[in-house]
């Protein structure tokens, strides 16, 4: 029933608040966790990192690479590929995930978000099998990039595809 999936949704969005409090904080190299997430994703040439230095902020690192690691995930469900920039800010560790595919229209970019809410039909794959998740993804992640002192956004790109953009105190 809905109040059961209202339930576990905000069971779920707990958790990545919480996730890892029982996790030090550490300093987590970025560079490297996005090196690792591009070569282990099973798809190594669909994942593009342009890395200019290294990038640290202090956090948890599971909950961190959970939160990446959506972010990724979704740029080759939705865009068949991701393209992975860790630019640094004043004061600020930016990493900007983005992808060629469809993009969403402009009133779903913070509807996302919620909890149980997938893109339009542009953005959900037509593999056989595949049902494209859950809709808790960037929830998650938002709340667990939250949970670090940060932001989590979303835009689509001119002429096409979409970018998530994440920033973390340095």
């Amino acid at each position: 029933t809905l109040d059961d999936m209202r339930v576990m949704a905000d069971g779920l969005l707990g958790w990545g608040r919480s996730a890892g409090e029982q996790e030090d904080s550490v300093e987590v190299d970025l560079t490297a966790l996005m090196r690792d997430l591009a070569s282990s994703n099973g798809k190594p040439s669909a994942v593009s990192v342009q890395l200019d230095d290294d990038v640290s902020v202090r956090g948890r690192p599971v909950a961190l690479r959970r939160a990446l690691g959506t972010l990724v995930d979704n740029a080759l469900r939705h865009g068949g590929g991701a393209e992975v920039a860790p630019p640094r800010e004043a004061r600020r560790a930016v990493v900007s995930v983005s992808d060629n595919g469809p993009g969403l229209p402009d009133d779903m970019l913070e509807t996302v978000f919620e909890p149980f809410t997938r893109g339009d039909a542009a953005r959900t794959p037509q593999a056989a099998g595949d049902d494209g998740g859950s809709g808790l993804g960037l929830s998650i992640a938002r709340t667990i990039v939250r949970a670090h002192g940060g932001t989590l956004v979303l835009a689509n790109r001119e002429g096409g595809g979409l970018i998530a953009r994440m920033e973390l105190p340095l």
